[in-house]
């Protein structure tokens, strides 16, 4: 329950507020490229303005884009194409929004785009075939004294522009010489539901382990709670929690990180807290530096 608190508490961070009249209303803004944008302007400089809509969030349109604009009323109704809007174009965008630190989210990855992830001392890459089908392949980048891999599928569908529901399954190949584990086939299927946009939003997920291999391995529960919240327009916070049981035994993880992003890449850097429970009770606990780089690959 505490998790979910401060999950929901770092998500809820409000911006500093703009005090000009003007920043505050909402304006339609014609692009040269025919597309109509409708949001509340948050911020206006020589190089672009900085808009808030209902289906992007908060994005940048460079000032050289823009053919028109006027203040709407707040009874008028207009039309907002927005979603047709490159998603890359702007650096005010979390480039990797499907992503949160190892977790992902239920935000579908781009057909025919993809990531590349070097975290700790995972990496892996993952690509949209279509808008709403993925798949990935991680693994432990020194292997030694044990091999880890992980090819993952996820089905996303986004109900609304806020709302997104996924479902994926992860399917690890284990593989320790030196003990008397050996080779082990575990299968990970999980629910997803995450609220909010590209740059603000919030997950919820739940599934559960089991191996082909070992019977005894059956039905070992696993959990998220996940958010990211913008501190300002290239820099965001970002927490993920999760917890899977193993046995008698329960790994819990929470993670605190500051991702800066710049065009299509962020930087993560964090700490990582590792709990261990034995037969209910904490049987060792441990903080790590987290240190991770994502790269969003794939057409501009």
């Amino acid at each position: 329950m505490k998790i979910l608190v401060f999950a929901f508490l770092i998500l809820f961070l409000g911006f500093e507020g703009l005090q000009a009249q003007e920043i505050s209303k909402k304006y339609q803004i014609v692009l040269k490229d025919g597309n109509v944008l409708k949001g509340k302007l948050l911020e206006i400089n020589k190089t672009f303005w900085v808009l808030e809509t209902e289906t992007l969030g908060i994005i940048e349109i460079p000032f050289e884009n823009i053919k028109s604009f006027e203040i709407l009323d707040k009874n008028q109704e207009v039309t907002d194409n927005s979603s047709n809007i490159d998603k890359t174009a702007s650096n005010a965008y979390n480039p990797v929004p499907e992503r949160y630190l190892f977790m992902p989210s239920a935000i579908p990855l781009e057909a025919k785009k993809g990531n590349y992830s070097f975290l700790l001392l995972f990496t892996g890459v993952h690509y949209g075939f279509t808008e709403k089908f993925s798949a990935g392949i991680n693994f432990f980048a020194i292997p030694i004294p044990f091999f880890l891999s992980n090819i993952n599928f996820k089905f996303s569908h986004s109900f609304k522009p806020n709302i997104h529901l996924a479902l994926q399954a992860n399917n690890f190949l284990f593989y320790e010489p030196f003990f008397s584990t050996g080779l082990d086939l575990i299968h990970n299927p999980n629910l997803l539901i995450t609220l909010g946009n590209r740059r603000q939003n919030i997950t919820l997920g739940a599934g559960t382990f089991f191996s082909f291999i070992y019977p005894d391995f059956r039905v070992n529960p696993f959990f998220q709670v996940s958010a990211v919240t913008p501190l300002n327009w290239r820099t965001f916070l970002v927490t993920q929690n999760f917890y899977f049981g193993l046995f008698e035994t329960g790994l819990l993880s929470n993670s605190l990180a500051v991702r800066l992003a710049r065009k299509n890449k962020v930087y993560d850097l964090g700490v990582t807290n590792f709990t261990i429970y034995d037969y209910g009770d904490v049987f060792d606990s441990f903080p790590a530096p987290y240190v991770g780089i994502q790269i969003s690959l794939g057409k501009k």
